[in-house]
């Protein structure tokens, strides 16, 4: 930096009168998108997604470079350039070859949903009490561990469609001491949970909206005044300096006040969506014809969770395990009334394998949709779709066989420019933990190892940052 001639500062009276400015920030988030897209590559929200009695290989894995080139994958089509398939090579008979792609360390007990996000090497009781038995773990799920840092230890978002039932335990988040948490299930408990601090009756919430802005238009005052009287005392090139510092001042206060006003007026964009079509009859939630609604509510939740700054990072899951065929999702709007847990379980045979590869299109299709949501929020950098990492993960690879290889894995959206996006990445033997690393390092936390046991393990997947 080379300052006036003509002026008396010197560099060390320079660095003082920016420390004196940056003191007066509240926290080091004021600049957190302009600092991000100045500096290095980094997520600002993560979703993950949970779905249960993996997925049929032949309509799922593609066979070119392409993430979206398959039936199962085909929703995504208008994301190509922001998907990233974790897969496999894949056999002349359209299945993945055996121990490829993302693979469990060693084969881990049956039904065993908590692992997951958590790599954890306990195994959960399976046992006609499990419903009052507390599943506990030996340590968070990924979501816990990364809400930790990005967002002061304020747990994540936590949704899900018919989280209970069939036969084996469920539970895929934990917190930091590896209990179990509850997911938000129903319209009525979600909209009051996420959004009731800035609907009808949130007073309070309105009136810290209306402070924080006062105090945030008091910090930008200061720091243009302090930034304005340096400047004529530095050279050309410091000023543009100063300019542009300016003017990203400027550019937060923009979108802080436009966020702060939806707080302080709910009805300009932080209300919760509605609900409406969501059936909530005991009828509707058996035969699972409200997951139809439900979901995209949850998605339209989770977009505007994000955007209204209620959180950085959530969980959906999509049903329970079940089994013996009674269990998991129905989706009677495609025609059909089976158990995705039954076929799953399709044996070959040609037809239950046609609707197992319908309801898996179904379940990508709403990670569609959530991306659609998400790219409709223009931020600084861009859309919240960019600066948003998406993982979905299942338990098994093939449902029918249980398999633990070439687990269905997936991440969408932009992460900040982190991961290396578009391509069907085909993987050799890769532990999903890898992959759990890999996101808490695109968030910015630098976890240097995650899980227990034979499913712990310290680094990112080879080759997936950009």
């Amino acid at each position: 930096m080379k300052l006036s001639i003509r002026s008396g500062l010197r560099r060390r009276d320079f660095v003082q009168w920016i420390g004196g400015a940056a003191f007066a920030l509240p926290c080091l988030e004021l600049f957190e998108l302009q600092a991000r897209a100045q500096t290095a590559k980094q997520a600002r929200c993560a979703v993950f997604i949970y779905t249960n009695d993996g997925m049929h290989p032949p309509a799922f894995f593609p066979r070119t470079p392409d993430p979206t080139a398959s039936p199962t994958l085909s929703p995504l089509a208008p994301f190509k350039s922001k998907v990233l398939l974790l897969g496999a090579p894949v056999g002349a008979d359209g299945y993945p070859m055996a121990n490829q792609g993302i693979t469990y360390n060693m084969k881990p007990a049956q039904h065993r949903a908590n692992i997951c996000f958590t790599g954890s090497k306990v195994m959960l009781p399976l046992n006609g009490d499990q419903f009052n038995a507390v599943n506990r773990g030996d340590g968070p799920s990924i979501d816990f561990a990364i809400a930790q840092q990005v967002q002061k230890g304020v747990p994540p978002l936590l949704l899900a469609m018919h989280p209970i039932g069939g036969d084996t335990p469920s539970d895929v988040t934990y917190d930091l001491g590896g209990n179990p948490q509850t997911r938000l299930s129903t319209p009525m408990a979600i909209s009051g949970a996420v959004f009731g601090g800035l609907g009808v009756g949130g007073a309070a919430g309105a009136a810290a909206a209306a402070a924080a802005l006062k105090e945030q238009t008091a910090v930008s005052n200061f720091l243009t005044a302090r930034f304005g009287t340096l400047r004529s005392q530095l050279s050309k090139t410091d000023q543009n300096v100063i300019d542009q510092h300016l003017a990203a001042v400027r550019t937060y206060e923009t979108q802080r006040s436009s966020l702060l006003d939806m707080q302080m007026n709910p009805s300009t964009g932080c209300a919760a969506p509605s609900s409406a079509m969501v059936p909530t009859d005991a009828a509707s939630t058996a035969s699972g014809a409200d997951t139809q609604f439900l979901s995209p509510f949850i998605m339209d939740t989770v977009a505007l969770a994000f955007n209204c700054g209620q959180t950085k990072v959530a969980t959906v899951s999509f049903g329970y395990p079940g089994g013996g065929g009674a269990g998991g999702l129905r989706m009677p709007w495609l025609g059909f009334s089976d158990a995705q847990h039954g076929v799953s379980h399709n044996n070959g045979d040609p037809v239950q394998a046609g609707k197992y590869a319908k309801m898996n299109q179904w379940t990508i299709g709403q990670v569609a949709y959530l991306m659609g949501q998400l790219a409709k929020i223009a931020t600084a950098g861009g859309t919240l779709l960019d600066e948003t990492v998406i993982y979905l993960v299942n338990r098994h690879g093939d449902g029918n066989l249980h398999t633990n290889h070439a687990l269905p894995s997936i991440l969408c959206g932009g992460a900040g420019g982190y991961f290396k996006m578009g391509v069907n990445m085909m993987l050799p033997t890769t532990s999903p933990t890898k992959v759990l690393i890999s996101i808490a390092h695109a968030m910015g936390v630098p976890l240097a190892s995650f899980g227990s046991g034979a499913f712990a393990d310290t680094m990112p997947v080879p080759g997936i940052a950009a």
